[in-house]
């Protein structure tokens, strides 16, 4: 006999097999989502930088409107 005892049919070692490769799946499944979920927490807190940016920008345009009023004030010499 060549098979090792104890001895396991094929059908067995291929339901272990496929119990594996299961397992496996489920466990990149589940580190996909944590993926997904991290690259949305990361989408989230850039869409909050490109709101403050365009806030910043926004003042930034009114101070040299501002700005140029003031300039504009001032005698010229």
């Amino acid at each position: 006999m060549s098979e090792n005892w104890p001895y396991e049919s094929r059908e067995k070692l291929l339901e272990k097999d496929l119990e594996k490769i299961k397992n496996q799946l489920l466990q990149t499944l589940l580190n996909s989502n944590q993926v997904v979920l991290e690259l949305q927490g990361v989408q989230e807190q850039l869409n909050k930088y490109k709101i403050e940016n365009e806030s910043l920008k926004t003042q930034i345009r009114e101070l040299n409107k501002i700005i140029d009023n003031l300039k504009a004030k001032i005698p010229r010499k």
